[in-house]
């Protein structure tokens, strides 16, 4: 939880105890189950409690929620907390946009989960750091994608042309202000829509989220009902489908990204780290996952997984 506030409005005696009821405020900005509040009512018996009631209350989501995910990297803790900051106020004027931020004050840190597979719709980078600089990790990010946006942040001009080689989208010198950081914040994300191609509706309890394509990592289908498995580590559950899975996973299917290889399985092909004579292995967010190849399907899944790996 984000913040927490209580108050006590009444309190009066009860055999044996204390009798109070709070009022816990438990504010959340977690990515896909909100809560704004919780009610508890509880009798105190010495250095026990006993809970009498409790009460949720759901926050107000927005029908369609887009998803992104930002990586923040500056050794300056400082402003790794401002920026931070910054997203969340822009995220209040923004309640169509559901925005997970991962804070990294070390350069190494970032590369490593980058090592692991996991990548992020933006990425915010100091130059200027020990170890590995912003520049190594632009470039070590378009190793990997061409898709995700890079905004440098510095307190010199003097790299702007090198900052500029891997493609990246703006370069904010420090301080930088909050207004400043939404107007690039606006810029991104109207840049990500065309370059993900398009997003994937996903209906959950709490509504439709839509998740760009090249955050999926694969679909999961099982008892009528899917779970979508995302470069974050998330697994986000669907309501029950009324439809073939096939049909259900159509759109992605239409993207040559993504591929079927098993009755239960959808795979985005950016995520295969390798292929067996059986299965897949994909890795993201620390994650190493095998998933099986159906036989019958053996010879599509090898002819898309050989055309979407890179020419060495």
């Amino acid at each position: 939880f984000d913040d927490i506030a209580w108050t006590a409005p009444l309190s009066s005696n009860h055999p044996g105890g204390s009798r109070s009821s709070y009022r816990f405020l438990f504010f959340r900005s977690d990515h896909f189950v909100p809560i704004s509040a919780i009610y508890l009512q509880f009798v105190l018996f010495s250095d026990t409690i006993v809970l009498l009631r409790a009460a949720f209350i759901p926050s107000t989501i927005p029908s369609e929620v887009t998803m992104l995910t930002i990586a923040v990297c500056d050794d300056d803790a400082f402003e790794t907390i401002l920026l931070s900051t910054y997203i969340k106020e822009y995220q209040k004027q923004h309640t169509d946009v559901d925005i997970y931020v991962e804070s990294f004050h070390s350069s190494r840190k970032l590369w490593e989960k980058l090592d692991d597979g996991t990548v992020y719709d933006i990425y915010l980078l100091d130059i200027i750091m020990p170890e590995i600089d912003g520049l190594e990790l632009g470039k070590k990010i378009r190793s990997i994608t061409n898709k995700g946006i890079i905004i440098y942040l510095t307190s010199s001009k003097e790299y702007a042309l090198d900052a500029y080689q891997v493609y990246a989208m703006q370069y904010l010198v420090k301080p930088i202000e909050q207004e400043t950081l939404s107007q690039t914040m606006d810029r991104a994300i109207e840049s990500l829509e065309p370059s993900c191609s398009s997003s994937f509706a996903v209906k959950s309890s709490e509504g439709t989220i839509r998740l760009h394509y090249a955050s999926i990592c694969y679909v999961e289908c099982q008892r009528h009902s899917l779970s979508i498995y995302t470069s974050d580590g998330r697994r986000i559950p669907t309501r029950s489908i009324r439809v073939p899975f096939e049909t259900a996973v159509e759109e992605l299917l239409n993207d040559p990204r993504f591929v079927r290889i098993h009755q239960s399985y959808v795979v985005n092909l950016d995520f295969v780290k390798n292929m067996t004579n059986q299965a897949f292995e994909l890795q993201f967010h620390n994650k190493c996952i095998t998933l099986p190849i159906s036989k019958n399907r053996f010879q599509k899944v090898k002819k898309a997984f050989l055309e979407n790996t890179p020419n060495p």
